[in-house]
């Protein structure tokens, strides 16, 4: 009896152990991904507001805190997207990663340009680049 229970013991030790190593890879691994997947989609929607703002204001205050949150929106997208590498370990997310790595860059270099055309004041401009922009985003997704 008494080499019965230990070896019960001994199973249910194993058993916890390969838990912990799941919970482990599961934290680490799986849902790093997911984390960083919703802070790309935060950062993308922090920057939209911050243009949209920059492009309603005349207020050289608001404008200036538009751009910083747009720099630092584009600076934790970077950090994000090499993050996600890191992640990466399905066939899906190293395609999802690769899309990622050639939309971004140009949703980035759109928005440099919208940026360009508010501070210059060619609102006219800046907004048909912004519809074409939205159109674009939400077709696509950044091609997700």
């Amino acid at each position: 009896m008494l080499l019965l229970i230990s070896g019960l013991g001994a199973f249910s030790y194993s058993g916890f152990d390969s838990l912990v190593a799941l919970n482990r890879f599961s934290n680490s691994v799986v849902l790093s991904g997911v984390d960083v997947g919703g802070r790309l989609e935060n950062e993308i929607s922090h920057m939209r507001t911050a243009e949209s703002e920059h492009m309603l204001t005349a207020d050289a205050v608001l404008r200036a805190e538009a751009d910083q949150a747009i720099a630092n929106s584009e600076h934790q997208i970077g950090d994000d997207l090499k993050n996600l590498r890191d992640s990466a370990d399905s066939g899906e997310e190293i395609r999802i990663l690769a899309s990622l790595n050639e939309k971004v860059p140009a949703f980035l270099s759109l928005n440099d340009e919208l940026m360009r055309l508010s501070r210059a004041d060619r609102m006219s401009e800046a907004r048909t680049l912004l519809d074409r922009k939205s159109t674009r985003l939400n077709s696509s997704h950044l091609g997700i």
